[in-house]
């Protein structure tokens, strides 16, 4: 995961090993795999729109890109699958990211 990602998840308390739910969307023409997740965080979102920002590892510069480019983030109150217990009000941080397939096997 490219450090300002890392450094995003540190500043909202959360666990980048510990997604609440990871998967696979389609696998791309040049045989990497695009990826979709999300994480439960406690917030009040203050300002929205439908932007995704693109963190770039090689500036960790955070802009506006389509999500199926790089590895992109977007925060929203659109939850799902939220513990009865998990504390309120949570947003939920979703992610999207192209990565390459490492096991010998095909799945």
């Amino acid at each position: 995961m490219p450090a300002s990602f890392l450094k995003i998840c540190d500043d909202l308390g959360i666990d980048p090993r510990r997604p609440s739910e990871v998967y696979e969307i389609i696998e791309n023409e040049d045989g990497t795999r695009f990826y979709g997740g999300w994480y439960h965080l406690v917030g009040k979102l203050v300002r929205s729109d439908d932007t995704l920002l693109q963190i770039e590892p090689e500036t960790k510069h955070v802009g506006v890109d389509e999500p199926n480019k790089g590895f992109s983030i977007k925060f929203h109150t659109n939850v799902a699958l939220v513990p009865d217990d998990f504390p309120k009000p949570v947003l939920q941080m979703e992610i999207f990211c192209n990565i390459p397939w490492m096991l010998s096997e095909q799945p």
